[in-house]
């Protein structure tokens, strides 16, 4: 059973490509959604499939998934001056 409790520990790895993007080891997550969330914290401009592996060294299972990630887009910042006009 792949249940997740706040007492596991959680070993996340994000791969795209062939190439693995991050390892993160977790602990207190209570769902595969705080997982994602960690992810997204970690690489906020990760975008498109991946492949996330899980495995819960608490509990003894191991969990492979694609998972595809919407690519998230920065606002855009401006920064206005004005000129004073001559006097």
């Amino acid at each position: 059973m792949t249940t997740i409790s706040t007492n596991d520990i959680i070993f996340a790895t994000v791969i795209q490509y062939g190439t693995t993007l991050a390892q993160l080891k977790l602990s207190g997550m209570s769902s595969t959604e705080d997982i994602i969330r960690k992810i997204r914290e970690a690489l906020p401009d990760l975008g498109g499939l991946v492949n996330l592996s899980l495995r819960n060294a608490t509990m003894g299972w191991r969990k492979l998934c694609p998972v595809m990630f919407e690519r998230r887009t920065s606002p855009l910042k401006l920064k206005l001056s004005f000129m004073r006009p001559a006097v």
